[in-house]
């Protein structure tokens, strides 16, 4: 048996040694002991609620390397995309006329942690993403062109929406993806693309229009050239300049968006007008086309005028 003393000195390091161990159990596992509370937040009807508890979920780096945190931040930003959409439609008005500025600056948090943690091969991840408020022209929505044939679905949904937000940010993705990653889509897949994208340049929001016309100049390819042609020709959207006097913005950006294409295939025309996906290279000798990819694009698409 033990002596008196020795005993209560290694009593009292194994009581030491418990309580060194519950209290690292407490600092490295808060998420689980809270996990319910915290989800519970995440779907609150307050937004501050669901900020607050954003915030105190991303301090947690460990527990964003977790599948059930990045599932919670993903369903959130889909929770945050309707709240936007359904606001928006109610009140035609922006974001921060109604939540202020707060309420923008924690959606532009929550995207970036999201775009960082999610699975970007999984489809409706990447749908999730693309449904958000972001900037067409931005890294994020040039990333999303880069899924390709997986993330046509989504993006060929949304410029199909009666929702014109939608709409302005599918569509000049749609031309990346198309300019970038066309000769990998399925040849139905290209028509469908190619086909939205002419659809959007007469839709009904003149901004929306406006977007498509700039994106076709930045990425498109020259067969979209007689398309732009007759926006250039027609396009209604104009402002007064002076008495007298009208500027039509979406006609000017259209003529500068063929120059863009022409200036980027000098002497070569490369269209993606295909018969069942087969790219179409004409050799432009003047206003001659190619012979053989003449006959293609008169069985793909009927007359075809070259510009």
């Amino acid at each position: 048996m033990c002596q008196k003393a020795e005993c209560l000195l290694k009593l009292s390091m194994a009581v030491l040694v418990l309580a060194a161990m519950c209290l690292s159990a407490n600092q490295a596992w808060p998420f689980e002991q809270n996990s319910s509370e915290l989800l519970g937040r995440l779907n609150s009807d307050r937004w501050s609620e669901r900020y607050s508890a954003y915030k105190q979920l991303v301090a947690e780096k460990e527990e964003l390397k977790k599948p059930s945190a990045r599932k919670a931040l993903v369903e959130l930003l889909d929770k945050e995309n309707h709240v936007m959409e359904s606001l928006v439609r109610k009140t035609h008005q922006g974001i921060d006329a109604e939540y202020g500025e707060g309420y923008s600056e924690y959606i532009a948090m929550l995207l970036g942690t999201v775009d960082l943690i999610a699975d970007w091969n999984d489809p409706r991840e990447v749908c999730v993403i693309a449904r958000s408020s972001y900037n067409p022209e931005s890294a994020l929505a040039a990333k999303i062109a880069q899924k390709g044939s997986s993330i046509v679905p989504c993006l060929i949904q949304m410029a199909g929406s009666a929702f014109s937000p939608h709409r302005y940010q599918a569509v000049p993705i749609l031309v990346t993806l198309l300019s970038s990653r066309g000769d990998h889509l399925p040849p139905a897949t290209a028509r469908e693309v190619r086909q939205t994208i002419i659809i959007t340049l007469h839709d009904s929001d003149p901004s929306v229009r406006q977007v498509t016309v700039e994106a076709l100049g930045r990425s498109g390819n020259p067969d979209m050239i007689p398309f732009l042609s007759k926006v250039a020709r027609s396009d209604p959207a104009s402002y007064s300049t002076a008495p007298g006097k009208r500027t039509f913005p979406i006609r000017e950006a259209a003529a500068s968006a063929i120059s863009s294409i022409r200036e980027r295939s000098p002497g070569r025309r490369v269209g993606r007008i295909s018969n069942l996906g087969i790219p179409c290279k004409a050799l432009m000798v003047g206003n001659l086309l190619d012979s053989a990819c003449r006959t293609r694009i008169l069985a793909c698409f009927g007359p075809f005028q070259a510009p």
